[in-house]
């Protein structure tokens, strides 16, 4: 199953999946985030997953620095879907196309397949 990346050398970073890559280290360092429910996804490089400060529909996430208690960082587990805390918005992968290099999204939560994500 393709995983979380960060997918451009400029800031912010764009969000996209990736498949895991054994051959090498670095890439698969960059693939490393943690949930807390009711809190940030955090990298392993220590930054966050980030809905920017006007999400919707087709909001592309990106890498941002961490902010405590920051509304656009705090993301909730809900029954297997990422929703993004007080909104009904989730992480989505746009049509449902899983290849290396697809750029992730919020939506509407609609609990269909392709807002499914596990860590």
């Amino acid at each position: 199953m393709p995983s979380l990346r960060h997918r451009s050398p400029t800031n912010p970073l764009q969000v996209g999946l990736l498949d895991p890559d054994p051959q090498h280290r670095d890439t698969e360092t960059n693939q490393r985030w943690v949930l807390n429910n009711n809190g940030p996804i955090r990298s392993s490089k220590g930054v966050c997953i980030d809905a920017g400060n006007n999400p919707g529909n087709g909001t592309p996430l990106k890498v941002w620095q961490c902010y405590n208690n920051y509304q656009p960082q705090n993301w909730v587990n809900s029954n297997g879907a990422i929703r993004l805390q007080n909104t009904n918005l989730c992480i989505d992968v746009p049509g449902g196309d899983n290849r290396n290099g697809a750029r992730l999204q919020l939506w509407q939560c609609t609990g269909s397949d392709n807002q499914r994500v596990s860590f």
